[in-house]
C-alpha cells in the first residue's frame, strides 16, 4: 500500500495502522470541540462532525505520506496542516476545492477526494490564486459564500 501514480491520477492508500492513528486524531479533534463547546466558523452541518474530523485527519495523513512529511496529528485549532500547506477534501471525485475568504493567502491548498483511507490527489493552488471573484459562490441561503476552485485550475500533484 502506498502512493500510486499513472499518467492522469495520483492516489494514496493508507495502511490499516495509518488509518487507526489518523482516526484517533480525528476523535481527539472532535472531543476538543465538544469539551470547549466550539461552533463551526462556516455554518457547517452539525450532524456529521465525527465523520468530518476523522476523514480530515485521514486526508492530512495521506497527503503527508505523499509528500514524505511528518504529520503531527491533532495539533491545535488554527495550526496549519503540514507546515505552510493546507489540506482540503471531499468524498466525491467531481467536487471542487473550497476556500474561505479568511483562509491564508500564503498557504498551498491541496485537494483530495475519497474516503476510508483511499484518496485521489487532484492538485494544489496557492490561497491567493484560488480566491478569484469568478470562483465565489453562495451555494445555499444557510451557507456562507466561499470560493470553489475548478479542478482544471489546480497545479498537478
Amino acid at each position: 500500500m502506498g502512493v500510486k501514480t499513472n499518467e492522469d491520477e495520483t492516489w494514496v492508500i493508507l495502511t490499516p495502522a495509518e488509518i487507526l492513528s489518523a482516526a484517533i486524531a480525528g476523535v481527539m479533534r472532535q472531543s476538543h470541540v465538544i469539551k470547549k463547546d466550539l461552533k463551526g466558523r462556516y455554518n457547517e452541518p452539525l450532524n456529521n462532525c465525527w465523520q468530518r474530523h476523522i476523514e480530515g485527519c485521514l486526508t492530512e495523513c495521506a497527503m503527508a505520506k505523499h509528500l514524505n512529511l511528518y504529520w503531527q496529528g491533532k495539533g491545535e485549532p488554527g495550526d496549519r496542516d503540514l507546515g505552510d500547506q493546507e489540506i482540503r477534501s471531499a468524498q466525491q471525485h467531481y467536487k471542487r476545492l473550497m476556500l474561505h475568504p479568511r483562509d491564508k493567502d500564503d498557504s498551498k491548498y491541496w485537494f483530495l477526494t475519497g474516503q476510508y483511507g483511499t484518496y485521489r490527489i487532484h492538485g494544489w493552488i496557492m490561497g491567493e490564486d484560488g480566491k478569484k471573484v469568478e470562483y465565489l459562490e453562495k451555494p445555499t441561503k444557510d451557507q456562507n459564500a466561499a470560493f470553489f476552485v475548478p479542478g482544471a485550475m489546480l497545479n498537478d500533484p
